[in-house]
């Protein structure tokens, strides 16, 4: 796990407009989450996947390329952040590139979870992680938890990346969800944020015990973004919207007193789609972003 050395330079965070969380004391806390579709960096150690090995036609110009892409969109108003959550990062060196290029901006830390693949996930972030952890189930892909102090108490937040359908079977997702839930139980009763891409359409999925009611939010049953506040599609496969993302809140935060989900949507700018689907980079064309939107998730806390 790498993390860029902190240096104190005058800095003017983004001020958020939101009506709930302005009185004195607030403050704001926000999330980025996003599947980066096979994000290479540009050397060739034989993990690339296709279409990003360098017999394709990418390499160091493509790669500069992407991170410029990436870098611009992540600076526009309604993506930035304090926190980005990443999946399908190939390696440390796309974090350190695009944590160069948003240096200037506050984003001092990063880190990525070592999964023994090129489909790792990663941070970002402008707030320093009081811990961060990697969790490890045998033939899944690694859970990365942070964990940050707000509003005087610990908050884990686990980005996750689960198997996919393609090679994956809904079997493995749910012993990963099992998983999952062993972690958030072991953390109760402090607050909790799982957030990712679960390669389950959450709103039709029975793999998840989710609501959109808080007053249904228990131990063992989280509170769902895409059930609460925006249920639209993060992916499309054959022209079917599908959300695969999404964020899950515990108890903890749904009943505290001093932190409150004020938002949890999904980004579907014009920039990053063409109809209504996401569209992914092509080296050919040397345009697109990813197949998945990302989703934002906005806490208050005092």
């Amino acid at each position: 796990m790498g993390y860029m050395k902190k240096l104190y330079i005058p800095f003017l965070f983004v001020l958020f407009s939101l009506t709930s969380c302005q009185g004195d004391g607030e403050r704001i806390f926000s999330i980025l989450s996003y599947n980066m579709y096979l994000f290479m960096d540009d050397i060739p150690d034989g993990d690339e996947i296709e279409p990003f090995r360098s017999s394709d036609g990418y390499g160091k110009n493509e790669f500069i390329e992407r991170v410029e892409l990436y870098s611009s969109l992540l600076q526009k108003d309604e993506f930035m952040s304090d926190l980005f959550l990443f999946q399908e990062i190939e390696s440390a060196a796309v974090l350190y590139a695009l944590a160069e290029k948003l240096y200037d901006k506050g984003y001092y830390y990063y880190g990525i979870a070592d999964s023994g693949t090129p489909l790792s996930i990663g941070f970002l972030s402008r707030i320093k992680p009081d811990r961060v952890s990697e969790h490890r189930l045998s033939g899944s892909r690694t859970i990365l938890e942070l964990v940050f102090k707000l509003a005087g108490e610990y908050i884990s937040v686990f980005t996750v990346h689960f198997r996919s359908q393609i090679d994956g079977s809904e079997e493995i997702r749910q012993k990963e969800w099992d998983y999952v839930s062993s972690l958030i139980a072991s953390r109760s009763p402090s607050p909790v944020i799982v957030i990712g891409d679960f390669n389950e359409d959450v709103l039709s999925s029975s793999l998840f015990p989710i609501t959109g009611k808080p007053s249904e939010v228990k131990d063992g049953v989280l509170y769902s973004g895409a059930l609460s506040y925006d249920s639209s599609p993060t992916y499309y496969f054959m022209g079917k919207g599908e959300r695969l993302d999404d964020a899950f809140f515990n108890s903890a935060i749904i009943n505290s007193e001093r932190l409150e989900v004020l938002d949890s949507s999904v980004l579907s700018a014009q920039i990053l789609k063409d109809g209504k689907e996401a569209v992914r980079y092509t080296v050919s064309s040397g345009t697109g972003y990813s197949d998945h939107f990302p989703i934002r998730v906005v806490l208050c806390y005092h």
